[in-house]
């Protein structure tokens, strides 16, 4: 039996953003799930799979921070240029910057951790030198 094009299904990228919302709807809203897939215009088995893995995905949510990226694109440039005038830029030098960034760009809340600054440096290729 040969398969039509009624048969082939495509396959659709699903976003993180576009699965927690899947999440949120399904937890706070009374449709059904044959509705929500209808709506979203993915497939049961995709509904389920979500639905499955819905703790790594709400995880991985709350590392996304656009707000993180600002005062990270605004740091970048600021460390290239001192390192090319041959400025020793030590972390905590680094994080008192991107302080200063994050309250210019009015980005509340910003901590600049030791683990941020490490995915900063992870991010740009920043060794650390002895």
């Amino acid at each position: 039996m040969a398969s039509t094009a009624k048969d082939v299904r495509k396959l659709k990228c699903i976003s993180l953003e576009q699965k927690v919302a899947i999440i949120e709807e399904v937890e706070k809203t009374a449709k059904s799930q044959s509705k929500i897939c209808e709506e979203q215009g993915i497939a049961r088995g995709s509904l389920y799979t979500v639905w499955k893995d819905k703790g790594k995905m709400l995880i991985e949510k709350r590392y996304l921070r656009p707000d993180t990226d600002d005062v990270e694109r605004a740091l970048y440039p600021w460390f290239k240029d001192a390192r090319v005038k041959y400025v020793t830029l030590s972390g905590p030098i680094l994080v008192e910057k991107a302080k200063d960034f994050a309250e210019r760009l009015g980005v509340a809340g910003f901590i600049g951790s030791t683990g941020w600054l490490g995915r900063f440096r992870s991010h740009h290729g920043i060794k650390t030198q002895e």
